[in-house]
């Protein structure tokens, strides 16, 4: 009997170990990289106001994290939930969930004076972005910046891709680069050294434009919709599509433009805001471009691909790519597989 009970006692502990081993297994892969053989950067995009668990969630579903009650509390462990930052992010799946965490959240290091300091500005920044960063930075204040961006006819002077610009600011025309800037750098000598980055982009498909700023405003919403570098030339052509059969453009993009932020869900009256940005409300392009897009949209606005698709929707727990259609009703089942899929 006695022997009997010890077997039964033996017996428990093992299985109790058994499953502290299988718990404690499955806890410590949560924070392991997704893949760590996967070192391809992916695009993460990150609006204004955007909490811990926003970004969690979005990594998550992009596939770059394996939980995201992990990743939430790294961001804790290490003081980084209250400094997330909005913008474009490029990670890796490789990477582990600090690493992730201190690209969105970590704080930059300050540079001396007197030093230069390398600042990325990502692809579809608007100018209050640049600005916010240049800021963060501690280069320039973001209102001069600003102010500064609204001399379009200043830079007129010196640049001539400018000269057929009627805008009010140098949105669109401040290529988004990483740059080595001189602390004490003056509001207009970081401008200048982006647009001369602009023009030397420009220089090489000057001779194909025939409308700078047209070019310009359909790459900037191209570079706000793509996620996947294979799909800005079908974007592109999806509204030019749209504009030949006077459908209006509908882009979400602008809609975050007229309203000053980006905002993960527009409600109905979203869509109503009086702007000449609302592409819901007005036909054809905005009056002028939306962000500062990449090299890569503006070649592929100046080149769309061949195709006659006049919508597309993202593709449920995708990384990005969408489901392209010229069949209204096609669309509209698109739309309620996404929608079905995140609800």
């Amino acid at each position: 009997m006695k022997k009997r009970r010890i077997i039964t006692i033996t017996v428990l502990i093992l299985i109790v170990l058994a499953i502290l081993w299988k718990v404690n297994s499955c806890i410590s892969g949560m924070y392991k990289p997704y893949d760590p053989n996967d070192d391809t950067e992916y695009t993460i995009e990150i609006p204004e106001g955007s909490g811990a668990s926003y970004v969690a969630r979005e990594l998550y579903e992009n596939k770059i994290i394996r939980n995201g009650t992990a990743f939430k509390e790294v961001l804790k462990e290490n003081d980084l939930e209250k400094h997330i930052k909005s913008g474009t992010f490029k990670v890796k799946k490789s990477m582990t969930l600090l690493e992730i965490a201190n690209v969105i959240a970590g704080e930059a290091e300050e540079a001396p004076k007197g030093e230069t300091i390398k600042v990325t500005i990502p692809e579809g920044f608007e100018l209050t972005r640049i600005a916010q960063r240049l800021e963060e930075k501690g280069l320039v204040s973001s209102d001069e910046f600003l102010n500064e961006c609204k001399n379009v006819d200043k830079y007129k002077e010196k640049y001539e891709f400018l000269s057929s610009i009627n805008n009010d600011t140098l949105e669109g025309f401040l290529f988004p680069a990483t740059y080595d800037i001189a602390m004490g750098s003056s509001s207009e000598e970081i401008i200048t050294m982006m647009l001369n980055a602009f023009n030397n982009v420009y220089s090489k498909i000057s001779e194909e434009v025939d409308d700078l700023n047209k070019l310009i405003t359909l790459a900037s919403i191209v570079e706000r919709e793509a996620k996947l570098e294979e799909e800005r030339p079908i974007i592109a052509k999806v509204f030019l599509n749209r504009i030949d059969k006077n459908i209006r453009l509908q882009s979400c993009a602008t809609i975050q433009y007229a309203l000053g932020e980006r905002k993960p869900n527009l409600s109905n009256e979203d869509l109503k805001v009086d702007s000449p940005y609302n592409t819901y409300t007005h036909d054809g392009l905005p009056p002028a471009p939306i962000c500062n897009p990449g090299e890569a949209s503006i070649v592929a606005s100046l080149h769309p691909a061949d195709v006659d698709y006049l919508y597309f929707v993202v593709k449920p727990g995708s990384d990005g790519a969408h489901n392209f259609s010229s069949d209204y009703n096609k669309f509209l089942d698109d739309k309620k597989d996404y929608k079905s899929n995140n609800d």
